[in-house]
């Protein structure tokens, strides 16, 4: 397994993650670090039935509980894990990306930590997209959670950092709308102004067609308006898909027929099928030879055979990774404008305050708050014991005055505890996480805190 030198793993992991504490991991590819053919075995070997076998095994065999969510776009395929132990939930899901037979190298790139924090607040934010501020990652990223929640994968930890992210992703298209396009940024959106390129000296009018019925294609026919095409056609493995409006609408297998008799120009395909749904064969019809077509696959594992762009001179075939040509990076739009820049070193200064806001919780949620949550309820039982124990031998006492009694016996509690609190707060927050440990440890032996 190679680590691509954009995606460094932070100095220090095995010391950083042998410790026994809570923290977070990530290890992925994306279309920054893997072609499309890599992301294609990928999708089919990473998979959520790859990942729920996988942690039933660990679950049996490992030393310490782990949460773990997989993030697969067409553009990203990534596992998220938290574990006490996570080196060892690290090596474990790591194989999920190792092939031992055909040692293949997959291009993964790892993060631990604040860095694993940060970086899918990048993927919230559209930062790490294809397409600068795509919006369809954020929904993604909502629902990756969700399944891994009803799967039973994920726990507080990951609970708690993707709804985060999912917040950070919001708010960062909301405060910076110049550099991200607010929500309007989209795959489909870009392949709706690469069409109106493709005509624009022409001024034609395209005959589009559409292959598949799912989200990606629910998008294209909401952008595809300001294209003033000739006629939309939709091929579907459903006879009328609801919700989708299309000038006709066929069957999967009818498309080589359409693409003759309608005359179609510009195709879009996005189907979540496992094999090509277009092949030379669709092509071989006479009476198309010589015309032109622009063909846009936009799905992982790809629907189209790419030999037909080498048989036939007059398609143009464009994938996901071709797109990679056209669109622009966070730094290079950044280099357009002084504010430009200025925004992205905002943003980065935004995602990295609230990582370090994320890492001190998950510090404090590991360290202190277990053992805090333990000495309060210990001396709260005291106090009630002792405060019960004077007001029964007081039965002169008013209903009021039992309550000023209770009252100032739980103030003594919280004012004797606040600054012990403070501190150890404190030192979560100064990344003294080896201090906070022994602390918490001294505690617990002080007062014989039992969990």
């Amino acid at each position: 397994m190679r680590i691509d030198t954009q995606y460094e793993v932070d100095e220090g992991y095995e010391e950083l993650v042998s410790t026994p504490q809570t923290r977070v991991g990530v290890i992925g590819v994306s279309f920054k670090t893997a072609n499309i053919e890599t992301r294609e075995r990928l999708s089919k070997v990473v998979t959520l039935e790859a990942l729920e076998r996988i942690q039933r095994e660990s679950r049996r065999t490992s030393s310490s509980e782990s949460e773990c969510l997989i993030l697969s776009t067409c553009n990203r395929i990534e596992i998220y894990f938290a574990s006490e132990n996570l080196l060892e939930a690290r090596n474990t899901f790591t194989s999920l990306f190792h092939d031992q037979e055909q040692k293949t190298d997959y291009h993964t790139y790892e993060f631990a930590d604040e860095r694993a924090v940060e970086h899918i607040y990048k993927v919230a934010s559209g930062l790490d997209s294809l397409i600068i501020g795509e919006a369809q990652i954020l929904l993604q990223v909502k629902e990756s959670l969700s399944i891994a929640n009803e799967k039973r994968l994920s726990g507080p930890i990951l609970g708690k950092l993707f709804s985060k992210a999912y917040a950070v992703g919001k708010e960062i298209r909301e405060t910076f709308p110049k550099f991200t396009n607010g929500f309007k940024n989209s795959v489909s959106l870009s392949i709706v102004e690469l069409i109106a390129d493709h005509y624009r000296d022409s001024k034609k009018r395209p005959t589009i067609l559409l292959v598949g019925s799912g989200k990606m294609i629910k998008l294209v026919i909401g952008s595809i308006d300001e294209l003033s095409p000739a006629r939309v056609i939709l091929a579907s493995r459903r006879n009328s898909p609801s919700s989708i409006q299309a000038d006709k609408i066929i069957p999967i297998s009818e498309i080589g027929k359409s693409i003759s008799e309608d005359q179609v120009d510009v195709i879009i395909t996005a189907t979540t099928s496992s094999d090509f749904v277009i092949t030379p064969a669709e092509l071989q019809n006479p009476a198309r030879e010589g015309r032109e077509l622009l063909i846009l696959d936009i799905s992982v594992p790809r629907n189209v055979d790419p030999r037909i762009a080498q048989m036939n001179r007059n398609v143009k075939l464009i994938n996901l990774d071709d797109l990679k040509e056209i669109v622009t990076s966070p730094e290079l739009e950044a280099e357009k404008s002084r504010e430009k820049r200025e925004e992205l070193a905002a943003i980065k200064r935004s995602i990295e305050a609230r990582a370090e806001e994320f890492i001190f919780w998950l510090k404090e949620t590991s360290d202190i708050t277990p053992i805090l949550v333990l000495l309060r309820k210990k001396a709260d039982a005291i106090r009630l014991e002792e405060i019960q124990n004077a007001i029964s031998r007081m039965r002169e006492l008013s209903p009021d005055d039992k309550l000023v009694l209770q009252r100032m016996s739980e103030r003594i509690i919280r004012r004797l505890l606040h600054e012990p609190t403070l501190n150890l707060r404190k030192v979560a927050r100064n990344g003294e996480s080896r201090k906070s440990r022994e602390y918490a440890a001294l505690l617990k032996n002080l007062f014989s805190l039992d969990e």
